[in-house]
């Protein structure tokens, strides 16, 4: 099983000593039988689930406090003239009447060729510790060689101590063993074999647990041939841990962000393996059913992790705890450093400080990958009633940190669900769909939401992890942009996974079709005149056209293109949607730019690299997201501008949001694509860039409606062109008597939820009796607002008459924009020209069942005469 060119990469990762080690523990209630099947109840089917609201990024080391009782002690702190300045990978553990902590140390910095083992002995439970002793030299193996702390385990009666040695020579990991019964002399290290007597494959690392069948488990890390990281499950039924290891199957991940593993038991009997993430600041982990033998794939988790070797582990009523440094910045800050708890093993709700920023003390010498403001490498084990965790602070000094368990809060049995959502709405607005209801309540205190979506066509959507969408504690959530129309299911759910009874709601709009204003297939000039090249030489030097999509290969240089015939009629408060689906192979500098003139000098710039996600901030670009992969695959980027913001999207996913700018930006309308700098390099492929105003014109005068859309339809008591005349962009109504009206159905997918939704009108009344002219938006479900406007006032229905909005006004002379405004109670603000004048309750006499737009004299009495410019629905 030896693999023989295991390859190594140098880097901030640090030592690829990584293992966890799992033992027995025998939980209250006994044994465990038979293993579980594979399900796992949590909302993305991850195999641990952080509950929201459990780290607070907005307060202070995470908003965390400690529990009583907890203290923190220095094993080791190197000085001026210490041989060793720096400590990594330390770990402890408890034999006989002493504490032991070891430690990876060498003279300056990390992965150095002196690196050897250290150990300190503690009599009084970690307060104070013996000077350093050497447990392991460099170079074990007989070459070149490092040593590097793996991990202890105790049988109560040996002390047995794992060893990571690098070969510089083979760029190989390997595992060595020392034993001792006294804690004092220790055996010559040999070499770990398994069952057949192969050398173990990697190095084993990380604190020893148990599980409740007796068995050992350890993930072993190493390299293969093609110097990819390689995760090796080992388990054995020998409980000294010496013997008897037989290899299990572990799914790589093939970008090998997988790393640094650390493993505990969940209360089902499953076996939950924690792995750092190397290309995300969140964790992975992979599960077991089968007692170590096979793992699931690793996958991601929403559990934070600032890049950092997690430590896990059980507490003797069985629940389970995580140590490590849950935030979203760069590995070398790793802080703060705390303990999260979970009943069962899959939920983890409630933390508590370790160590915070304002703990650690200042990094005294240099060193290769020390760090200045970390909790590095943590390690853990239960002991005489506490926890403790042990780390590297700054790389550099030796530190435990001790919890009573007694301080810890018991665990609680909780069978109770949350009290069903209600009241919830959904809302279409410009930038997606929006949905609110009522807070559920629990007895637990916390509550968490979870929001699932499916196709509207299929009905309610099952609640499982490919259906969900968004976990929030809040009564409210944004499914930003979203483009059609979807069934929504809303759940509450408590920290013990109990749920409630679901309420669901459909929203979405699918009324505001997108135009592709590039498709790839040709060069932009050539399929569309509108395009136009910006270029250090022509565009066909460095582009060309393959299998419908375009490729941008440029080295120097502008290479870029302009549309201006899609952004013309942009005005400065009109939402727009502009998409481009790329991929990125290769850049420096600014790399792919798409970028947008909104008009009034507003520009919206963004550029895409292999890596990352930028915006242009006016005198540079700043970051949205990186470490994405935008070279393997084909991916599509989306830009939502309304009003001076605009949401940026991968996939439909949010990355983040950034203002407008006026520094290079036009005074029109335009959209851009390419290499828009004369510095760096580009190569691009673009498959399409599409374009949507989410403001829907329902209806521009140049016609008349039946006419300008089949959607429309008439009801009047003669042929409308009996009493109407569209011209000069305007349609004159002039209806002495009778009906005349036009209405607009079909809108039911789009609009039948209401909040959000403006109906408007650009009309002037010059002559009408009665009801004068009248706009009505129907909203389905019997729920109808209906405006009279005449010469002189507005008036709205009120179910049997109309109520006075506003008198004493001029609609006559000029035209003016009429809004109905939906809000998320259900009624309606009127406005004229933007004046709020006042809130229309919905109505059900009279209105139609369905979603409909209608205008014109819709009442058979009176008389009425009145220009109309436009009807518009936003939403």
């Amino acid at each position: 099983m030896m693999l023989s060119s295991h390859k190594r990469s140098r880097g901030a990762v640090g030592v690829a000593v990584a293992v966890a080690l799992v033992a027995t523990l025998q939980f209250a209630g006994g044994a465990a039988s038979a293993l579980p099947n594979a399900s796992v109840n949590t909302p993305t089917g991850a195999p641990i689930d952080l509950f929201p609201g459990t780290f607070d990024s907005s307060q202070a080391d995470q908003g965390l406090v400690r529990a009583t009782g907890t203290t923190t002690a220095t094993v080791y702190a190197p000085q001026t003239n210490s041989a060793f300045k720096f400590s990594h990978n330390v770990r402890i553990v408890g034999f006989k009447s002493k504490m032991y902590a070891m430690w990876q140390a060498s003279s300056a910095g990390e992965d150095e060729i002196d690196g050897v083992v250290n150990y300190a002995t503690s009599t009084d439970y970690g307060a104070t510790w013996s000077a350093p002793m050497l447990l392991a030299p460099a170079n074990i193996g007989g070459g070149q060689y490092f040593s590097s702390s793996g991990s202890w385990w105790t049988d109560g009666n040996t002390l047995v101590a794992y060893i990571g040695q690098y070969d510089f020579d083979n760029d190989d990991w390997r595992t060595f063993i020392t034993t001792s019964t006294d804690g004092t002399t220790w055996s010559a290290p040999v070499e770990l074999l398994d069952d057949s007597g192969t050398a173990f494959e990697g190095a084993i690392g990380q604190s020893v647990i148990k599980t409740s069948t007796g068995r050992l488990v350890a993930i072993a890390q190493g390299y293969a041939q093609n110097g990819s990281r390689i995760n090796i499950p080992y388990y054995t039924d020998d409980a000294s841990g010496l013997s008897g290891w037989q290899a299990g199957t572990m799914p790589l991940l093939a970008s090998g962000r997988d790393i640094e593993p650390a493993v505990y038991e969940a209360s089902d009997g499953a076996y939950i393996v924690l792995l750092r993430d190397q290309s995300r600041f969140t964790m992975l982990a992979s599960r077991s059913i089968d007692g170590g033998a096979t793992w699931t794939k690793p996958v991601q988790t929403n559990f934070t992790n600032a890049r950092n070797f997690p430590a896990s582990g059980n507490l003797p009523d069985g629940r389970a705890y995580i140590v490590s440094t849950p935030t979203l910045v760069q590995a070398d800050a790793r802080t703060p450093l705390a303990l999260t708890l979970s009943n069962d093993g899959v939920t983890f709700d409630r933390s508590f400080l370790l160590r915070g920023a304002s703990d650690h003390q200042a990094r005294r010498f240099p060193g290769l990958y020390k760090c200045g403001d970390c909790y590095s490498y943590p390690s853990t084990t239960v002991w005489n009633g506490f926890v403790f965790a042990s780390y590297a602070t700054n790389k550099e000094d030796v530190e435990i940190t001790r919890v009573p368990i007694a301080s810890l809060p018991n665990a609680t049995s909780d069978q109770t669900a949350p009290t069903a959502v209600n009241g919830l709405v959904g809302a279409t607005s410009a930038t997606g769909n929006t949905l609110t209801w009522s807070p559920s309540t629990d007895a637990s205190g916390k509550v968490r939401y979870l929001v699932y979506r499916g196709a509207a066509s299929a009905g309610s959507p099952p609640l499982i992890p490919s259906n969900f969408v968004a976990q929030v504690t809040t009564t409210s959530w944004s499914d930003v942009g979203t483009s059609g129309e979807f069934r929504y299911v809303v759940v509450a759910q408590d920290p013990s996974r109990n749920t409630s009874l679901a309420a669901e709601v459909t929203a979405g709009s699918n009324c505001t079709a997108r135009v592709a204003i590039y498709d790839g297939s040709v060069r932009p000039t050539a399929s569309t005149p509108a395009w136009t090249w910006s270029g250090a030489g022509t565009e066909s030097s460095t582009s060309s056209v393959s299998a419908g999509n375009l490729t941008v290969n440029s080295t120097s240089g502008q290479s870029r293109w302009t549309n201006t015939s899609s952004l013309g009629g942009l005005s400065s408060n009109e939402t727009f949607k502009l998409d481009v689906r790329a991929r990125v192979t290769s850049a420096t500098g600014e790399g792919l730019n798409l970028g947008v003139n909104a008009g009034s000098s507003r520009l919206y710039n963004l550029s895409i690299t292999t890596t990352a996600v930028r915006y242009y901030t006016g005198s540079g670009f700043a970051t949205i997201a990186d470490q994405l992969d935008n070279a393997g695959a084909f991916h599509t980027y989306e830009l939502v501008v309304n009003g001076g913001a605009a949401s940026v999207l991968r996939d439909g996913s949010v990355l983040g949001t950034f203002p407008s700018t006026s520094t290079s930006a036009s005074t029109t309308a335009n959209v851009f694509f390419g290499k828009a700098s004369s510095s760096g390099s580009l190569n691009a492929t673009v498959d399409s860039i599409t374009y949507r105003a989410v403001k829907s014109t329902l209806f521009e005068a140049d016609t008349l409606p039946s006419n300008a859309s089949p959607s429309w339809s008439w009801t009047g008591a003669r042929p409308e062109s009996t009493d109407t005349v569209a011209s000069s962009g305007t349609l004159a109504l002039a209806a002495p008597s009778g009906l005349a009206r036009w209405s607009r159905n079909g809108l039911t997918e789009c609009y039948e939820t209401s909040a959000g939704i403006v109906a408007s009108l650009n009309a002037r009344v010059t002559q009408g009796t009665g009801e004068g002219l009248n706009f009505t938006l129907n909203l389905g479900s019997q729920r109808m607002f209906n405006l009279s406007i005449t010469p002189t006032a507005l008036r709205y229905y009120n179910g049997t008459t109309f109520d006075v909005l506003a008198s004493g006004l001029d609609n006559a002379s000029s035209y003016h924009v009429y809004d109905i405004a939906v809000q998320s109670d259900g009624s309606a603000v009127v406005r004229r020209d933007g004046v709020n004048l006042g809130v229309h309750a919905p109505v059900a006499a009279n209105a139609s069942a369905q979603a409909q737009l209608s205008f014109g004299k819709a009442s058979s009495s009176g008389s009425t005469s009145a220009v109309i410019d436009y009807v518009r629905l936003a939403g």
